[in-house]
């Protein structure tokens, strides 16, 4: 029986992040390291009182560097996320300023 990722584990800011980061790459060339250092790249450029961007990439890099080799394979397959978006938000994304 094939193991399953638990793709939950991810908020809705992380799965935006990993689906842009994959966007437009082959899965079979979207490795586990390419995407860290896309994350420590990331890191790097972002300013230090953007704490909140900060912790999403240090979450990410967390949870990417915990997973198991056959996990981030799993994981690959299930691109692109899905990402849930809340009606008020769809709603005030429409309203007039």
């Amino acid at each position: 029986m094939e193991n399953i990722i638990n793709t939950s584990m991810f908020n809705t800011d992380e799965r935006i992040v990993i689906n842009s980061i994959s966007k437009g790459i082959k899965l079979s060339d979207f490795s586990r390291e390419s995407f860290i250092e896309n994350i420590a790249f990331s890191r790097m450029i972002t300013n230090d009182t953007d704490i909140d961007i900060l912790n999403l990439l240090e979450s990410l890099h967390s949870k990417i560097s915990s997973i198991t080799d056959e996990e981030w394979e799993m994981l690959k397959k299930y691109l692109p996320l899905n990402v849930p978006y809340d009606i008020a938000d769809i709603v005030n994304a429409f309203a007039e300023p």
